[in-house]
């Protein structure tokens, strides 16, 4: 999960950031949800993977598939604030 504005445009009242730090903190104490996030490292491996493993490879084709999905614009959302 990310979220990105600007901070010359927009503001956030005290509650929106409580909400943001809250439900970061609640999924970061819940192990079974902790161990599903993507972190940095793993865009990372699958970048590699896309760029050196060979194209008929297991490693290459699953790196092909979580970015399609990872950066597909489908799969972002809006939140109006």
């Amino acid at each position: 999960m990310e979220a990105n504005f600007i901070a010359g445009e927009k503001t956030l009242s005290p509650e929106i950031l409580k909400f943001l730090i809250d439900e970061s903190s609640e999924a970061r104490a819940d192990s079974d949800t902790f161990k599903n996030l993507i972190s940095e490292k793993d865009i990372q491996n699958y970048v590699e993977s896309f760029k050196s493993k060979r194209k008929d490879s297991n490693e290459y084709k699953e790196a092909v598939n979580f970015l399609k999905t990872y950066f597909d614009d489908n799969n972002k959302k809006s939140i109006d604030l």
